[in-house]
């Protein structure tokens, strides 16, 4: 018998509702701890449904070494017993407007996936890009030529000495161009 999954779009802040999703990580990373030097990292994970709805999921620092074993980018789990939370961060890693937050007794399991899309994108035209006025919005995709990049330029932040280097990408059309500071 095939086990129900709740769809990635439902999910919602319904305190008595259990949620159960079946995912596949679409990157995961690492955040490091800037207050204390020895402390656990927490880890941030996009994850997409069968339905290409993609989530935010963050994991505490002191949760970090009982999911970093477990989990694989590229891989699909199924994820039961979390907390949902309302997404405010000012540039969120997904559109959805929830996000998971694991919890020391979350449960996550390896499964099957060939239903869930290994990969995902929603490129962003670059005229959309450049005619935004919102500084909340969430990360996008792009795709565009290396047109032009500058020399490493040296700044000083808080008395940290760094880098930094202007890039201008022109889009697939060639008619539009978007510079960044990487």
């Amino acid at each position: 018998m095939d086990q129900k999954f709740d769809s990635v779009k439902d999910l919602s802040l319904i305190s008595e509702k259990n949620w159960c999703i079946k995912v596949r990580i679409l990157r995961m990373w690492k955040v490091p701890s800037y207050e204390k030097s020895y402390s656990q990292p927490s880890m941030e994970l996009v994850v997409i449904d069968k339905d290409g709805t993609r989530i935010h999921c963050f994991i505490r620092s002191i949760h970090y070494r009982l999911f970093e074993p477990i989990l694989e980018e590229g891989k699909v789990f199924v994820v039961g017993n979390f907390t949902m939370d309302s997404n405010t961060q000012k540039y969120r890693p997904t559109k959805h407007s929830m996000q998971i937050i694991f919890k020391r007794d979350t449960l996550v399991s390896g499964a099957d996936g060939m239903d869930i899309p290994i990969e995902s994108f929603d490129f962003v035209a670059t005229k959309e890009i450049l005619s935004s006025v919102k500084d909340d919005l969430y990360l996008i995709d792009f795709v565009g030529l290396l047109s032009a990049k500058s020399e490493l330029i040296p700044f000083e932040n808080r008395n940290r000495k760094s880098h930094y280097m202007k890039i201008e990408l022109d889009d697939l059309s060639g008619s539009e161009k978007l510079s960044c500071a990487l």
